[in-house]
C-alpha cells in the first residue's frame, strides 16, 4: 500500500498526475483497502477462548481443577456449568448429554481479535463451512465455537 501511495505522490510531484487524479487514486485505494480489511480479520484468531468438557458430576470436576490447579470457579448464568478461570481462559464443565462419553472435550472456543457475529458466520459460509450459530466441526467433526477474545459465552 505504502508503494502505491509513493508512486501516485511521485506522479503528482513530476506533473503527470492532477491534484484531481491524485485524490481519485488515493480515495479509490482507501475503498479498496476498508472493504478488504474486514474479510482478512474477520476470522483471526488470537486465543483459545475456553475448552468445554464434559462430566459425569460437574460438582466433583470443577472442584478437582479449582484445588489440583489452584484455581477460581468463574460465575455464570448458565445452568449446568462450571466455570474455572486460566487466566484470560476458561474451563467449561458440562454434564454428559445423552450419547456422549464423560471426560471427553465437547468443543474448544477461539477467540477471534476482532469480533463481530454476523461478519464471523458470512464469513465462515464463505469459506465452504456450514456453521451451526457460531460453531463449526473441524474436518473430523470436532465442534469448534468462535467468540470474542473475552467472552464467557
Amino acid at each position: 500500500m505504502q508503494n502505491l501511495i509513493e508512486g501516485l505522490l511521485k506522479h503528482f510531484d513530476s506533473g503527470t498526475l492532477t491534484r484531481r487524479e491524485l485524490m481519485q487514486g488515493l480515495a479509490l485505494l482507501a475503498a479498496g483497502s476498508a472493504t478488504a480489511a474486514p474479510a482478512e480479520t474477520t476470522l483471526q484468531g488470537a486465543s483459545i477462548n475456553h475448552v468445554s468438557i464434559l462430566s459425569s458430576d460437574i460438582q466433583r470436576s470443577g472442584d478437582w481443577y479449582t484445588k489440583m490447579f489452584n484455581l477460581s470457579r468463574l460465575s455464570t448464568k448458565e445452568e449446568n456449568n462450571y466455570m474455572v478461570g486460566l487466566g484470560k481462559s476458561h474451563l467449561s464443565i458440562h454434564p454428559v448429554p445423552k450419547g456422549k462419553t464423560p471426560g471427553t472435550i465437547d468443543h474448544f472456543c477461539i477467540g477471534l481479535d476482532k469480533f463481530n457475529e454476523s461478519a464471523v458466520i458470512a464469513e465462515l459460509k464463505r469459506r465452504g463451512a456450514n456453521p451451526a450459530g457460531l460453531h463449526v466441526k473441524d474436518p473430523d467433526g470436532l465442534s469448534v465455537q468462535l467468540n470474542s477474545i473475552d467472552g464467557h459465552a
